[in-house]
């Protein structure tokens, strides 16, 4: 599983926690509402994507609640991961009015991003 970068996502997090990091989106729904995936990753290697053993939990939930609400469920996680001591280093890239493609520039220029192209039909 993974945070695919479409029309659809609005808004990405990244924080570092003990021994790993978390990864969150908001992505709006067709008809409305509003889709929050958010991933914990526990480093057990230096390897990228299939050929790491970094153990990951996936999460998501979908919701009648617009996205504007969304970014402010996620903000509210955020703070209190970072109030409780698990996260730290927290990092939000809000789309706005950027286009899919300065977007995704944007996420892609991230310390923490590690992106890999797939040509369609191969996942």
């Amino acid at each position: 599983m993974t945070i695919e970068i479409t029309e659809r996502v609005q808004a990405v997090w990244h924080m570092e926690i003990q021994g790993g990091n978390w990864l969150a989106a908001v992505e709006s729904l067709e008809g409305g509402g509003s889709k929050i995936s958010y991933r914990f990753r526990y480093y057990h290697d230096d390897k990228l994507f299939e050929d790491s053993k970094d153990l990951r939990h996936w999460y998501r939930a979908e919701s009648e609640i617009d996205v504007v609400q969304a970014i402010d469920k996620v903000r509210q996680v955020v703070a209190y991961m970072q109030r409780t001591g698990v996260g730290v280093d927290s990092h939000e890239i809000v789309r706005g009015r950027l286009s899919l493609n300065d977007f995704a520039a944007l996420l892609m220029a991230q310390r923490y991003m590690h992106t890999k192209r797939v040509q369609a039909g191969t996942e």
